[in-house]
Order: structure tokens, then sequence, then C-alpha cells
């Protein structure tokens, strides 16, 4: 929606105001960002990932802002930190906004505002995933990071969204 489009462009000015060029432009590949994993599966066992699928995920990641699979040699990179592994039917579907979203990311949450925190289920709605803003952080801690339906991992089984590309666009 339009209304949604100039808010965020709104925000994103705000983001910026204060902060000096030099602050915004970095060198490629001199940013790292610590990642952690919390991979969410049902009782039944759906949405349980290997740690393969996970470092595979990291890479596609590394391709993307790093060139390689299209767009710009940005400054960022990925350095996977951690994977935890939980069992729990109402995350596992967690939708955004939710009641069980915000019980999932307090529990699980690690690191600080510099870090990227992954969730992996498979959220209600046909969704994809979602992520937070970064301008978000300062009013909302818990509510960073980014959720991503586990089956788009690469080599998942949500063709033709099963290449990583979710992880990328969240």
């Amino acid at each position: 929606e339009a209304a949604e489009a100039q808010a965020i462009a709104e925000a994103l000015e705000r983001f910026r105001a204060g902060r000096s060029v030099a602050d915004l432009e970095r060198d490629p590949g001199s940013v790292l960002v610590n990642v952690y994993v919390h991979v969410i599966t049902a009782s039944s066992g759906e949405g349980n990932l290997d740690d393969a699928g996970i470092a595979a995920q990291i890479d596609v990641l590394n391709a993307s802002y790093g060139g390689v699979a299209g767009g710009i040699n940005s400054p960022f990179r990925f350095a996977l930190i951690g994977t935890d592994r939980s069992v729990n039917d109402a995350w596992f579907t967690a939708g955004p906004n939710t009641a069980a979203e915000q019980e999932m990311k307090a529990a699980l949450r690690l690191g600080t505002a510099k870090d990227l925190n992954v969730y992996t289920n498979s959220p209600d709605g046909d969704l994809l995933g979602w992520a937070t803003f970064p301008w978000s952080y300062e009013a909302a801690p818990l509510d960073d990071g980014v959720v991503i339906f586990y089956a788009s991992l690469p080599g998942g089984s949500a063709a033709p969204f099963n290449l990583g590309h979710t992880a990328v666009h969240e």
C-alpha cells in the first residue's frame, strides 16, 4: 500500500538522520553478523532441520550479500554462531504479531542488536517469512529477528521457494 511505503520511507529517513555518510558506507565484507538459528519443530517432528541445511542457508546469505548471486557486494557477511532446537506446537505455527511469536522470541532470542536471530517454523497463512526493521529495535528489542518457513531453506520442500532466498529477502 502507498501509505505503508511512505511510512517505511519516513522511518528510513529518521534512521539515517544524525548518521554520517561514513557510518552508512562500509567496505564489502567488513561487517560480520553473528547468526543464531532457532529451529522450531512440531511435536510430530515436522520442521526439524539438519545442520547441513542450516549451513547451506548461511552460504546463500553470504553469496547473496557478497554479490555472487546477484546484487551488490555489500558490507555484510554472516557467521553461524549457534543453533538450538525447540519442540513447541504453538511456536511452530506462530504468525506475525501473535502471542506465540512474542513468547518464542522472548524465550529464545540471543545476542545483541548487532546479531541476527533466525527462527524457522511453519507459520499459518501461507507466509514464507517476515522480519522487523532495524529502526524498530529500540522500541521493541524482543521483537527483533527473522522468521522463515522451514521448507524454504535450500533443498527444502517448498519448491520453487526452496533456494534459501526467503531468508535473504527478509
